[in-house]
């Protein structure tokens, strides 16, 4: 079920991004206590549509903001002119071309990279996340009154650990998918017949 996936991962980013804006919350809004909410069927609805609406957001953000730094490198812009060097008409345009090529081909291959760009728009939303977390504790830490309690260093070097991560099983998750992508298109050039050099 596609659309139950897709809630999951968007819920998942937005409780995230939520957990990555707590120190700075709670620095602003030190009386509030989500404890003392009452349990009720609206409170609880307004709080799920909140973190889907923050996933949503999230989600956009760390696109937009992450895409160009993970381009797909000289060695796939070399194989996306080579797919289409016999017949330009085959030949994909983007890496999004590509996929979409390969997603129509294959069914198998099509729930590989649905799941596997699951991953990834987790990943990214937990890069997002991590990197909120630390302005949130550097904003937290900034506002805190002298003699008040706050983050010290290893809170920070924590948090650049996660961002470290994250952003590094991102762009591992996304080097695989495009590896995946780019052997199983070479590999139905040479079945097609298109000479390969």
């Amino acid at each position: 079920m596609p659309s139950l996936q897709l809630f999951s991962e968007i819920l998942v980013v937005g409780a995230l991004l939520a957990l990555g804006m707590q120190p700075l919350l709670r620095r602003l809004f030190p009386s509030f206590d989500l404890r003392a909410l009452p349990a009720s069927g609206p409170v609880l609805l307004m709080g799920i549509a909140l973190i889907y609406a923050l996933g949503i957001a999230g989600n956009r953000l760390s696109e937009a903001a992450l895409a160009g730094w993970f381009e797909p490198g000289a060695r796939y812009r070399a194989e996306l002119a080579e797919w289409g060097r016999e017949d330009p008409a085959r030949r994909p345009t983007s890496w999004m071309n590509a996929e979409l090529r390969v997603q129509e081909r294959s069914a198998r291959m099509a729930a590989w990279i649905e799941r596997h760009r699951s991953y990834e728009r987790i990943l990214r939303g937990a890069s997002l996340a991590s990197a909120l977390l630390l302005a949130s504790m550097a904003a937290a830490h900034v506002l805190a009154r002298r003699g008040e309690r706050s983050y010290g260093a290893w809170h920070f070097v924590g948090g650049c650990a996660l961002l470290a991560l994250f952003l590094y099983a991102f762009a591992s998750q996304d080097r695989l998918i495009r590896f995946r992508v780019s052997s199983y298109l070479m590999e139905s050039v040479r079945i097609d017949g298109a000479p390969r050099p």
